[in-house]
C-alpha cells in the first residue's frame, strides 16, 4: 500500500547500494556525475604539484629517516652500531647538500623541497647535538660542561633563525624575507658543525674504529680515536658555535637595517 501511495504522488523509493557507497572518485566504474571525476583529477594534481616525489624530495626524506636510526643506534652496546651512527651522519650530511645541488641542476625546486630541506637539517643536526651532549666521547666527558656549552649556542641558534624567518615570511606582507638570505657565515658554520660532530661521532668510543683496520689505513684510523683528535673535533664544535652567534647577529642586522629603510621610506 505504501508503494501505491508513492506512486500516486509520483515518487519512487531510492534504492540503497552499498557497493556504491566505496566507490572511488577517479575508479574506472564510477558512476557518479563528470564533475566529481575532474575535481578528483585536480586533486591529483595538486598534491603532485605541492608534493612531487622526485630524487631530491626522497634523499631529503631518507635524511629525515636517519634520525630516529640513528638515534637508537647511538644507544646501542654493539660495536657495529657506534660506527654505523657516525656513518649514517655523514651519509645524511653529504644528502644536505646533494638534495639542493640536483634540485637546482634538473629544475626540480618545489615548494615542498624548500619547506622540507631546512626541517630536515634542522632535526638531524638538533638531534645529533643532544645525543653528544647526553653522552660525550669516553675522552672528554669531564668536565660535563664541554660538549653541552657549544651544543646549546647552535641548537639555540636554530630556533631562533628558524622563528626570526617565520616571523620576515609575514611582516609588511612578507617582503621582509629578503632580508633571511644565507651569509656566508652561517655557510662557514654549516660547513664546521658538520666536520666536528663527524669526528666526534668516529671518535665517541676509540674501539668503535677497530672494525676499519685495514693495510695502510691502520696508523691514521688509530690516530683518529685518539685524545688529540677528539680535542680538535671540539674545538671546530665551539668554533661552528661563534660563527652560528655571529651569523645570527648578522641576520638580525639585515632584518633591523630592512625595517629602518622601510621606515625611512614611509617618512
Amino acid at each position: 500500500m505504501d508503494k501505491e501511495r508513492e506512486e500516486d504522488h509520483g515518487t519512487v523509493s531510492p534504492r540503497f547500494d552499498l557497493k556504491h557507497l566505496f566507490e572511488e572518485m577517479d575508479s574506472p566504474i564510477d558512476r557518479r556525475s563528470e564533475l566529481y571525476r575532474r575535481q578528483a583529477e585536480e586533486e591529483r594534481h595538486w598534491k603532485r604539484q605541492m608534493f612531487p616525489m622526485n630524487v631530491p624530495n626522497v634523499l631529503t626524506l631518507l635524511r629525515l629517516a636517519c634520525v630516529p636510526a640513528s638515534a637508537v643506534l647511538y644507544f646501542s652496546e654493539q660495536d657495529w652500531a657506534k660506527l654505523t651512527t657516525a656513518i649514517l651522519f655523514v651519509v645524511a650530511s653529504v644528502t644536505d647538500w646533494l638534495d639542493g645541488y640536483l634540485a637546482r641542476r634538473w629544475g626540480m625546486c618545489s615548494t615542498f623541497g624548500a619547506f622540507l630541506d631546512p626541517v630536515a637539517d634542522k632535526v638531524m643536526v638538533t638531534t645529533s647535538l643532544i645525543l653528544l651532549s647526553v653522552r660525550p666521547p669516553q675522552h672528554l666527558v669531564e668536565p660535563a660542561w664541554l660538549v653541552c656549552v657549544p651544543c646549546m649556542v647552535i641548537v639555540a641558534r636554530e630556533i631562533t633563525i628558524s622563528s626570526l624567518r617565520e616571523w620576515a615570511a609575514i611582516a609588511e606582507g612578507g617582503h621582509a624575507h629578503g632580508a633571511m638570505k644565507v651569509n656566508a657565515l652561517g655557510k662557514w658554520k654549516t660547513a664546521t658543525q658538520m666536520i666536528a660532530m663527524s669526528l666526534l661521532l668516529f671518535c665517541r668510543e676509540p674501539h668503535t674504529l677497530y672494525m676499519l683496520r685495514m693495510g695502510w689505513l691502520d696508523s691514521a684510523l688509530f690516530e683518529l680515536g685518539s685524545f688529540r683528535t677528539s680535542a680538535l673535533s671540539v674545538a671546530l664544535l665551539y668554533v661552528a658555535a661563534l660563527l652560528a652567534f655571529l651569523s645570527q647577529l648578522g641576520y638580525f642586522w639585515n632584518v633591523w637595517n630592512h625595517f629602518l629603510q622601510a621606515t625611512k621610506k614611509g617618512m
